[in-house]
């Protein structure tokens, strides 16, 4: 079973992370751009927007640690094991980076791109495009050159569609 995130947020003084997930899916790694819909895209953005506004950081965002569901058309996070709750902008960043560059490279720039201008804002692909950490290295990721210039190319793509 796999986690989708509902909702994130804090709870109590210490500022714990709290996920409010449901669950099923597939490795988007092992799932063909075929099965992937434009919906699914945007569902996976809009995940990153709320661990953002809850400042959580996922910390291995790849290729195996999204999962899409063909069935309800939901795309979901797996293995928060190197999670931290209130993220830096930088840390926030390179997740998204992950999830640019490992949905570019499972669907392809042109999608990730049309995605990310319908889901983000300028700011926030900016900032995780500039952003050149080392990808969470499983076997689905990216190198990190490729996914310099997936990121490169989501960019360039995006800014044609309006991203400036």
């Amino acid at each position: 079973m796999v986690p989708h995130v509902l909702a994130a947020s804090h709870a109590g003084s210490s500022r714990d992370a709290l996920l409010w997930a449901g669950s099923q899916g597939s490795r988007l790694a092992d799932t063909g751009p075929e099965a992937i819909t434009d919906e699914m895209l945007d569902s996976l953005f809009e995940q990153f927007l709320l661990l953002r506004t809850a400042r959580i950081a996922h910390g291995s965002v790849n290729g195996d640690a999204i999962l899409v569901d063909r069935t309800t058309s939901t795309v979901a996070l797996l293995d928060f094991r190197n999670a931290s709750s209130n993220a830096q902008v930088d840390r926030l960043n390179r997740d998204l980076a992950g999830a640019v560059a490992s949905t570019a490279l499972a669907v392809g720039p042109e999608r990730t791109a049309a995605a990310a201008v319908r889901c983000l804002s300028t700011e926030v692909l900016l900032g995780s495009s500039n952003t050149f950490a080392e990808p969470a290295r499983t076997q689905s990721s990216p190198t990190p050159a490729r996914q310099d210039r997936l990121l490169s190319e989501v960019r360039a793509l995006a800014s044609c569609r309006g991203i400036h």
